[in-house]
């Protein structure tokens, strides 16, 4: 995946002390989409969570909020998420009010991702979350695995019986593709088609395990070799991945319209 060279992670560099937008660093969603071919039918949306974002009233008095911000998958641009850590972080110092920082935060995220995008802000006190239910998990099951690339050939149909399942897993791990740190996430996949055989699904997901990639490629690479080896009625592959710097990433991708979830967070998160 060849990224720009501009690009803030894994960089050094300090964060800006009152609103810096220009720090927001966009990059193409071509870039990881090119190698997986047809991606026609499917859409979905990414859900960021912020857990770190504060700024101050106008008698100085610092307040916080937990973020949720919607992108949807057509948008032409993802938001590195260094440069999206330092923008949050560009608010502490910044006077403003919660409505007007809602609305600033909505311009601009979507002037970055090139569509627009849906904010929410929640009170600590005020926010409900839950695993997602009924989710089969796979994880107990006895698989040898030995393949930590990618390996699409180890998904294999059980029976051509026509089923409904919902399946996750907690055993996920990629890296990062530029500082190749690892991103630990749960996967869970809602499918209506040909029975998929569990192991076989078990063991490719394992095989991420020294893949680099972005979160949202991770997500639409399962998605594509599902799509294309399966060829389920309907598929919904999403991933609830650990944060870092205060920021989680959670891709949602499906070949039918899907409504925004609830606020699910796994245990680890």
């Amino acid at each position: 995946m060849k990224l720009p060279d501009d690009i803030p992670l894994g960089k050094s560099g300090g964060y800006p002390e009152t609103y810096t937008p220009e720090v927001l660093f966009p990059i193409a969603r071509e870039v990881g989409r090119a190698p997986l071919g047809d991606l026609s039918g499917m859409q979905g949306y990414d859900r960021w969570t912020g857990f770190e974002l504060s700024w101050l009233n106008d008698s100085g008095k610092p307040q916080v909020a937990i973020l949720e911000v919607d992108f949807d998958a057509e948008c032409p641009n993802i938001i590195e998420s260094k440069s999206f850590k330092l923008y949050l972080n560009s608010f502490n110092q910044t006077i403003i009010t919660k409505d007007v920082l809602q609305y600033t935060l909505t311009r601009d995220l979507g002037e970055a991702s090139g569509r627009p995008v849906i904010v929410r802000l929640y009170s600590p006190e005020h926010y409900d979350v839950h695993e997602p239910p009924e989710f089969e998990c796979l994880d107990e099951l006895d698989v040898s695995c030995k393949d930590y690339d990618i390996n699409a050939g180890l998904i294999k149909l059980s029976s051509t019986e026509f089923v409904s399942e919902k399946l996750k897993t907690h055993l996920f791990r990629s890296l990062c593709p530029v500082t190749a740190q690892p991103d630990w996430a749960s996967v869970y996949i809602h499918y209506e088609g040909k029975a998929i055989e569990h192991e076989g699904l078990l063991a490719y997901l394992v095989s991420y395990r020294k893949h680099q990639g972005f979160h949202e490629q991770c997500v639409e690479s399962i998605y594509q070799d599902l799509m294309s080896v399966c060829s389920p009625k309907k598929l919904m592959v999403f991933a609830r991945f650990m944060r870092r710097g205060g920021l989680d990433i959670n891709p949602v991708r499906a070949n039918f319209k899907t409504s925004p979830q609830k606020p699910y967070r796994t245990a680890r998160q």
